[in-house]
C-alpha cells in the first residue's frame, strides 16, 4: 500500500518543505494535493529534480501508477 508518508518522507531527504496536503474531497478521484516551501526558484529547481531522480520515489511512482492507472501520477 502507497501512503502520503512514503512521498513526504522523500521530500523531507531533499529538503522540500509540505506545507499543507490534502485529499480531493470526491473520494472517488483518488487525488492527493500540496503545496511545498522551497527558498528560492534556484532550490526548487535542484531539490525538485532529486526528488524525481531519487529511486525510491521512481519505485512509489510505478507502484500508485499500478494502483490508480486511471489517474495521473506526478511527472513534474
Amino acid at each position: 500500500m502507497v501512503s502520503a508518508q512514503d512521498t513526504v518522507s522523500i521530500f523531507a531527504k531533499h529538503n522540500i518543505k509540505m506545507k499543507h496536503f490534502w485529499v480531493d474531497e470526491d473520494a472517488s478521484k483518488e487525488k492527493l494535493f500540496y503545496v511545498l516551501e522551497h527558498p528560492d526558484m534556484a532550490s526548487r529547481e535542484r531539490n525538485f529534480q532529486a526528488f524525481l531522480d531519487e529511486p525510491k520515489w521512481q519505485e512509489l511512482r510505478e507502484r500508485t501508477k499500478q494502483m490508480f492507472s486511471e489517474n495521473k501520477v506526478l511527472d513534474r
